[in-house]
């Protein structure tokens, strides 16, 4: 039966007779080790962190409040990656100092914000401690690669995989294209690793926010890849086709991300998540665009195109571009212009 359970099928295997075909047995049981894998962890990781790390997050509290606020403003409408009311209670009950994996999205999310203000984002208000260059972008930076280590095995959970988007971002700001392979890369093998990619495998009992979160952190991490492919000609190690992870719900959940965007007299007001979801299948169809024109510019002597064997050459610029602009037009009026900037978050 397909529904049997794993240590069911252990025991199938111990008591099956044995084949002539040995080699085909051993991978037949390494992949059922592979199926065994444990599904995304839901706890942190309460290592201990190294007591220099330890005082300095201590004693930078004010400056990751200041921090958390520039990023709520100015990256979160495009990097959804925290939800504000858990994650703020959670630094200010200190969780971040007794689990590694917090410990290292905040201190990413943070050299991310310190950056974002050093680069000439304006948010409403600029923290006066951020100017202190004991609390640079690059210590933060510093702090939240500390934790990472060569095993990836011991890095389990949601927080590691978001820490590599954000420490992937701050690379971008930075200018180190390496930088931003290496997390992106640590972040897809994580990915891989836990099974993110599927909501099956995500821990069970999760709260409707965390759950949209996770959605936002992945989808944001997927379109992160594909434009990081594009700008560094780089392959794109995340295929869409793969993925069993929902679409962010366009619903109210009391943070920023519920902000409805005003309607023009006699339109209906709508989530800006909508917005945010089209971006996605912009990403989705770039990929596919990405993929197939290398495929068609690179010409191989060697062996047979595949790509024109299989899936034919039907692909056109033109019909791209018209099913993107019909996409376009079906979105809601206030996607469609650019009003001034008010500082006002619910109105921006």
């Amino acid at each position: 039966s397909t529904s049997a359970s794993p240590s069911a099928a252990a025991t199938a295997a111990t008591t099956a007779p044995s084949t002539t075909n040995s080699t085909r047995n051993d991978s037949v049981g390494k992949a059922n080790d592979f199926a065994l894998v444990p599904a995304l962890a839901s706890n942190g990781d309460t290592t201990e962190l190294d007591l220099p790390w330890k005082v300095f997050a201590l004693s930078s509290e004010p400056i990751i409040f200041d921090l958390f606020d520039v990023y709520m403003e100015i990256v979160y409408p495009l990097y959804p990656f925290f939800h504000e009311a858990t994650d703020r209670a959670k630094i200010k009950n200190r969780l971040h100092l007794t689990d590694r994996g917090f410990f290292a999205s905040v201190m990413a999310m943070c050299a991310l914000a310190s950056a974002r203000i050093r680069d000439g984002a304006l948010p409403t208000r600029i923290p006066d401690a951020v100017r202190n260059p004991e609390a640079s972008s690059e210590v933060f930076f510093s702090a939240a690669k500390s934790v990472f280590t060569s095993d990836f095995d011991k890095l389990r959970g949601f927080d590691y995989i978001r820490a590599c988007a954000l420490l992937s971002l701050t690379s971008i700001q930075y200018g180190q294209s390496l930088d931003v392979q290496q997390y992106s890369g640590i972040g897809s093998t994580l990915i891989s690793m836990q099974r993110f990619y599927d909501e099956k495998y995500w821990p069970t009992g999760l709260e409707e926010y965390q759950k949209e979160t996770y959605r936002r952190l992945y989808w944001g991490s997927y379109t992160l890849e594909v434009f990081t492919a594009v700008v560094w000609n780089c392959f794109i190690r995340t295929q869409e086709v793969h993925l069993n992870v929902r679409y962010p719900n366009e619903y109210d959940d009391g943070t920023i991300a519920s902000t409805k965007i005003e309607a023009p007299p006699g339109q209906h007001r709508v989530s800006w998540l909508v917005g945010w979801n089209f971006t996605i299948d912009l990403y989705r169809v770039l990929e596919h665009v990405v993929n197939k024109s290398r495929a068609k510019r690179f010409n191989h002597d060697d062996r047979r195109s595949v790509d024109s064997l299989v899936f034919g050459d039907a692909f056109s610029e033109k019909s791209v571009m018209a099913t993107m602009l019909n996409m376009y037009y079906a979105l809601p009026p206030q996607f469609k212009s650019t009003p001034q900037m008010t500082g006002d978050p619910t109105q921006d």
